[in-house]
């Protein structure tokens, strides 16, 4: 008898194993009769290009020329990578595209040869996204030039839902009128890109011109003034969130730039950029979608904020960037795609971007992580994650290893999957490339299991679990099951003791936006969440009583952890990040997220600032979105445009970045630890509805 040796192939290994689920697993939900292959449908994605074996830079030029002939129709470059101003510096080591799936597979693969370091995948492209990259006129910023009082400082907002015409983004013109803008740059992405459309991009001038056009009696007509502007537009858009009475992207830029005609010394020196960001692109809380277009955002506010001088001189303001928004996921060391691209927001010789200004999150009561010590005497872990029902999104766990450069040896750690509905358990074993279907019983693929070993720049292994949704709202699709998911992480025999961190991406649905996610959470019943007697609490947790939540792991925490929570996005060293206190007593709100986090610069938020006024009174005031409005809102969003504020006013006499203004001004106090509030409170109050929140002496 002869024997035949055959090899097994090499596992394909993805750089980016969600983006792979997401463009090859969900053929049937991306799908319509009016988009009927999946193979043409484009994608909003980032791509980086990391480095040459001699260490000098790779370029958007070297990889429009690697693309083979078979895929130059499946990618397009927006416009601005080719019409850059004159001053710009444009960054082509990086770069937002649309691009087909064919594409993206090949660039996504760790053995291609694509000049291409890290892929991250955005949402499906509009069309008009599509237009807009394919055909979109040069954005020519260089006839403009601003003129600024000493002591000036801009703001940029990046948001959703802003309602440019508040009357705290007004000021006077020549009569009694609030009929010019403070707002001198606007790019509403999720503007339609049609001949007959209003544009994307608005100046000072064009938004002064439609302002008069709407003025009645010395009142702005707002329902027609966004309409003209972009920002309503019920044709396109089911959900128009200027058209709500709250606004997300209003409230936080008016903490972060609202001003009243009070407030005449500031008027002329605190400019506005915004960027409207694209309204399904919010609606994903995942922050998987999110970095292509910050990417353009931040270059768009650079470009931006070059136009703009101190006088005549050739010296320009600072900038401070703020950017309300935070998700749970990624390997919370500072190296996940949206950390760097907002920790690398200011890095440019030739804007005076001084500080970005983040919030921490809102996850501490999430139960989105869990940290896993396996050692020789307890070499397994179960992990119960508990996945909701009517959930239209897809559901994923990432498991991240230690920092390594080097692969672990096969054998040394393997994760189980198993569910009662699912055909049958699987085990991946630590090989990179290492993955297996989830199937349903009647072997229908309802999700992947996958193991990647250490890419750069985040040089740590991880696995990550994706499932599809567990319902469909207008058609039948395979759909995964809800219910618990068991999570089983296994030390080798000879391994060596092992911390594993496993979080859960971000998934719910908005307030004020249709249903959407729900969030999963991990479900293991020795996560105490209320005390009761016999449970060592946290001293900040104290005095507690019997049924109160407690915002502190015990002393004996279990498995799932409100430590780490803190936002994936605001784990980099160089933006400013915020927490959220509640007065008058200055406790931490108990769902402001705290670290530790994995990068060494960074233990947690930086200082926190008031995000309830008082246990009973949620939220703090800020703009609604019609003028002469107040509304409140809560959540660590509301610190950190206070933070900006703030630091806009401190920034020109002074040296140093954002950060560390901030750090050096917060107060300590015996309730605020310093891994969930930073250096302390910062002892300002948020500028609107004073009469609402009697403050204790400082």
């Amino acid at each position: 008898m002869s024997l035949k040796w055959y090899s097994d192939p090499k596992p394909e290994q993805f750089k980016n194993p969600a983006a792979a689920f997401r463009l090859n697993a969900l053929d049937d939900l991306l799908t319509s009769p009016d988009q009927p292959s999946a193979d043409e449908i484009w994608w909003l994605a980032a791509l980086e290009f990391g480095t040459n074996k001699d260490g000098s830079p790779r370029s958007l030029e070297e990889f429009m020329d690697w693309i083979p002939s078979q895929f130059i129709d499946q990618l397009f470059v927006p416009p601005e990578y080719y019409y850059p101003d004159s001053l710009l510096e444009t960054e082509t080591n990086s770069v937002t595209v649309v691009a087909q799936r064919a594409l993206l597979n090949l660039i996504n693969q760790v053995d291609s040869d694509a000049p291409v370091s890290m892929l991250d995948l955005g949402g499906v492209a509009s069309p008009d996204m599509l237009r807009y990259f394919r055909d979109g006129p040069e954005l020519n910023l260089r006839h403009i030039h601003e003129q600024l009082p000493e002591g000036a400082a801009v703001i940029a907002v990046i948001d959703s839902g802003i309602a440019v015409g508040h009357n705290l983004f007004r000021k006077r013109g020549s009569g009694t009128a609030l009929d010019k803008t403070r707002v001198a740059f606007l790019w509403n992405m999720d503007g339609a890109t049609t001949p007959s459309s209003p544009p994307q991009h608005w100046f000072r001038s064009g938004i002064d011109t439609l302002l008069a056009l709407n003025m009645h009696e010395d009142h702005l007509d707002e329902a027609t003034f966004y309409a003209q502007i972009g920002l309503i537009d019920w044709p396109r858009h089911g959900l128009n969130p200027v058209a709500h009475r709250i606004s997300h992207g209003t409230h936080v830029m008016g903490l972060a730039a609202g001003l009243e005609p009070k407030d005449a010394d500031l008027l002329d020196k605190r400019p506005i950029i915004a960027v409207q960001l694209p309204t399904n692109l919010v609606r994903d809380v995942s922050g998987a979608n999110m970095s292509p277009a910050i990417k353009q955002a931040l270059q768009f506010i650079r470009r931006a904020a070059k136009r703009f001088t101190i006088g005549l001189t050739s010296n320009r303001p600072p900038v401070v960037v703020n950017f309300s928004f935070g998700d749970f996921s990624g390997p919370h060391d500072g190296t996940g795609k949206m950390a760097e691209v907002l920790g690398k927001g200011f890095k440019s010789s030739s804007t005076n971007i001084r500080a970005v200004v983040l919030p921490s999150g809102n996850g501490n009561l999430s139960r989105c992580h869990a940290q896993v010590d396996l050692t020789a005497r307890y070499p397994r872990a179960d992990l119960n994650w508990r996945v909701q029902p009517e959930d239209l999104t897809v559901s994923s766990v990432e498991i991240w290893l230690p920092k390594s450069a080097a692969v672990p040896p096969v054998g040394s750690i393997s994760l189980s999957v198993d569910h009662p509905a699912i055909a049958h358990s699987v085990t991946v074993e630590c090989v990179p490339g290492a993955k297996a279907h989830l199937t349903a019983k009647d072997g229908t693929k309802i999700g992947h299991v996958s193991f990647t070993g250490p890419l750069h720049p985040t040089l740590r292994s991880r696995f990550t679990i994706s499932i599809r949704p567990t319902a469909a709202a207008d058609r039948i699709v395979a759909l995964a099951p809800a219910g618990v998911w068991r999570l089983t992480l296994e030390l080798g025999q000879s391994a060596d003791d092992l911390r594993l961190e496993a979080w859960i991406a971000r998934d719910e649905t908005l307030p004020g936006f249709p249903d959407f996610g729900r969030q999963s959470y991990f479900d293991n019943s020795d996560y105490v969440r209320f005390y009761r007697p016999g449970v060592a609490v946290s001293p900040f947790d104290l005095p507690a009583l019997i049924g109160k939540p407690l915002s502190y792991d015990p002393a004996d925490p279990g498995l799932v952890r409100r430590a780490g929570t803190i936002s994936g996005f605001a784990c980099a060293s160089a933006p400013a990040v915020l927490a959220g206190i509640v007065q008058p007593d200055r406790t931490i709100a108990a769902y402001s997220s705290g670290g530790p986090t994995d990068n060494p610069d960074r233990m947690g938020p930086d200082a926190s600032a008031t995000t309830d006024d008082s246990p009973v009174l949620a939220g703090v005031l800020s703009a609604g979105s019609n003028s002469g409005s107040l509304v409140a809102m809560r959540g660590t969003s509301v610190a950190a445009p206070q933070a900006v504020r703030w630091i806009a006013a401190e920034l020109r006499p002074s040296k140093h970045d954002g950060r560390t203004l901030i750090r050096d001004m917060a107060t300590s106090h015996p309730k605020l630890p310093e891994v969930r509030a930073g250096k302390g409170h910062m002892n300002v109050d948020p500028p609107f509805g004073s009469q609402r929140r009697p403050r204790p002496e400082a």
